[in-house]
């Protein structure tokens, strides 16, 4: 058994724990610069927010919506394509290509798009490496 420990603590750095709850706090470091959010489920995004590039724009608005959830202020934080452009305002096409390529890693669209918990970091990364 302490051999199985051993190898465990090996591959420690390679294993991905799928229900691994959101980290909060770096929900709200991902999402302060950007944003604000409301009890009714909205958003009131800034200037910062505005000049995001549009993949960018999306991943901060998921991540918002996955606190929102978390809050109660919605009852899912999947959303849909078409919800995606009325809200941020993204094209549809431009939506699918950022689902299909930049944001890919980090999303999954289960009946809806959401961003995925265990991603959270990698998504701050990402967001923030373009700033530099």
């Amino acid at each position: 058994m302490k051999e199985d420990n051993n190898t465990e603590k090996m591959f420690a750095d390679l294993i991905v724990d799928k229900a691994t709850p959101p980290n909060l706090k770096l929900c709200k470091e991902i999402i302060e610069p950007y944003l604000k959010i409301d009890k009714e489920g909205g958003i009131e995004p800034n200037d910062k927010f505005q000049n995001l590039t549009g993949d960018r724009k999306l991943g901060v608005y998921l991540v918002a919506r996955k606190v929102m959830y978390i809050l109660r202020y919605l009852s899912s934080e999947k959303i849909s394509e078409n919800e995606i452009v009325k809200i941020i305002g993204i094209p549809l096409g431009s939506v699918r290509g950022y689902c299909g390529s930049s944001l890919k890693k980090f999303i999954k669209n289960e009946e809806g798009y959401f961003l995925l918990n265990y991603k959270l970091k990698g998504f701050k990364d990402y967001l923030e490496a373009k700033k530099k």
